[in-house]
């Protein structure tokens, strides 16, 4: 005879393997949307294919070989989980689009995205406008999650964080536009044209674990690029932790203010801690206002902090650069940053930084 008490366990113990069998079911190989005959080297456009099943499905594995697709990209729904097999990849065709997105996440939350391996067309590209062909595109989108990328040869960014353009904005019921729990954590991102990873307009953002190098062609030409569009945009609750940029044609990590300044009150939240650069032409950068008579009215000065804990620059031409005019900016904060040059410490730089920005920012 069965007690109430092990008929119960029983009846949890068979919903917890239903919910299992529903559960591994649910993860489905893109593969089967694929045409007959189709090929695995890549050089055949699939993207038509591949929509419909991402349309389709929460759980997704891409197909275990390279995949070429179009200027349109992929466009992902809330709540899917991407998860790219050890063979898997996305191929960006030749195309002459100024601005494009790979994976575009866009309106959609609770994404998750796991190691991802895409490559743009940078080397091939068909046009010589624009500066905007986008890895992962994430526009006005929410609890992104994005695990150990392999980003490279984008004709603009690896990774664009952003907002919804004003002209399109119409179509989209939504009262606020920036993103929200965004997370990158792990990889390596190298050898595109514009930014590593652009940061313009978030709350909560966590950059982790990551090598960022070899950004170059168009400027910003930056590891990280943290730069507002304009002045209804946010940067607050930023952490980027255990970031290496390296050979990067401007800069390693860039704050960029110049266009976040205006009459709406703003507080930032930045905190780069346990970071690295070698070899960027200037390690860190901190950007300040233009001039006044640029701005159509008085700017607002910006609460918060802007916090750099931990930092090496190795073999930088400018291993810290400010803006000139820094009165609008939050506070501007270092905790211990050590400079390198030919593996040797270099203490009278570090003392040399130490007393140019003392009167714009603080070190402790």
């Amino acid at each position: 005879m069965f007690t109430k008490e092990s008929k119960k366990n029983k009846l949890l113990i068979l919903f917890f393997v239903l919910f299992i069998g529903i559960h591994i079911q649910a993860q489905v190989d893109l593969t089967k949307y694929l045409p007959q005959n189709y090929v695995k080297n890549g050089s055949v456009d699939y993207t038509n294919y591949l929509q419909i099943g991402v349309d389709m499905n929460s759980y997704i594995l891409m197909p275990n070989f390279p995949i070429l697709i179009n200027k349109n990209g992929l466009q992902l729904h809330s709540n899917q989980t991407i998860v790219f097999q050890e063979n898997s990849s996305l191929i960006m065709e030749p195309n002459e689009e100024a601005n494009y997105g790979m994976l575009n996440i866009i309106d959609v939350e609770n994404i998750k995205i796991i190691n991802p391996i895409l490559k743009g067309d940078r080397d091939h590209h068909l046009g010589s406008e624009g500066e905007w062909g986008m890895g992962l595109n994430i526009l006005s989108s929410k609890n992104v999650k994005v695990i150990n990328s392999n980003i490279s040869n984008l004709w603009g960014d690896a990774v664009y964080v952003g907002e919804i353009p004003y002209k399109e904005r119409a179509k989209y019921n939504r009262l606020d536009f920036f993103c929200e729990n965004v997370i990158i954590d792990g990889g390596v991102i190298e050898n595109n044209r514009r930014n590593g990873i652009s940061v313009i307009s978030v709350k909560e953002l966590l950059i982790q674990n990551i090598l960022i190098r070899n950004t170059n062609g168009t400027l910003p030409m930056a590891g990280i690029d943290l730069e507002p569009n304009n002045n209804e945009q946010f940067l607050e609750n930023i952490i980027i932790k255990n970031v290496t940029t390296q050979n990067n044609g401007e800069v390693g990590i860039k704050y960029v203010p110049s266009r976040f300044f205006g009459s709406r009150k703003k507080n930032v939240s930045i905190l780069i801690d346990d970071c690295k650069d070698y070899g960027s032409k200037a390690a860190l950068v901190f950007g300040g206002a233009l001039p006044d008579k640029s701005y159509k009215n008085q700017p607002t000065k910006v609460k918060g902090h802007v916090k750099v804990v931990n930092f090496h620059s190795f073999d930088n031409e400018h291993p810290i650069k400010m803006g000139t005019i820094q009165k609008y900016n939050p506070d501007i904060m270092f905790e211990s940053f050590k400079v390198f040059k030919s593996n040797e410490r270099n203490k009278n730089t570090e003392n040399s930084l130490i007393r140019e920005f003392k009167s714009r920012a603080r070190f402790y």
